[in-house]
């Protein structure tokens, strides 16, 4: 019983320790770039992008990859890189035309690979 509580603590440990390295290298990149932009070596397109909203929900996305939340961090991820892309290519998008579409057909897929849980 012992072995087993020491290897729960020592793989959440692990997953701990991932996201906080993923979350200092985070942390530094996006100083850097703040401090290139400060010096005029970064164009301000480029700190427009970093520093938007849709690359916040992409970092968010990317700490719960980290801490191995696959299915969970790769739709967040996705949903920012879907914004930025609309962003940076000043798409228009309907959204009861393909947003809402689009969202019932994810949800259907969801249903397919979500395996039933027993009631209790």
């Amino acid at each position: 019983m012992e072995v087993i509580k020491e290897e729960k603590k020592k793989e959440v440990s692990d997953v701990r320790l991932t996201a906080y390295r993923f979350g200092g290298v985070a942390m530094i990149v996006l100083g850097l770039l703040w401090l290139c932009y400060n010096n005029a070596l970064l164009p301000m397109k480029v700190y427009d992008i970093v520093f938007s909203w849709q690359m916040g929900v992409m970092v968010a996305g990317g700490w719960l990859l980290a801490t191995k939340n696959w299915l969970s961090g790769g739709i967040v991820v996705g949903i920012g890189a879907f914004c930025m892309l609309i962003d940076v290519f000043n798409i228009h998008i309907s959204f009861t035309e393909l947003v809402l579409p689009l969202a019932l057909v994810g949800a259907g897929i969801a249903c397919l690979f979500v395996k039933p849980t027993k009631a209790n």
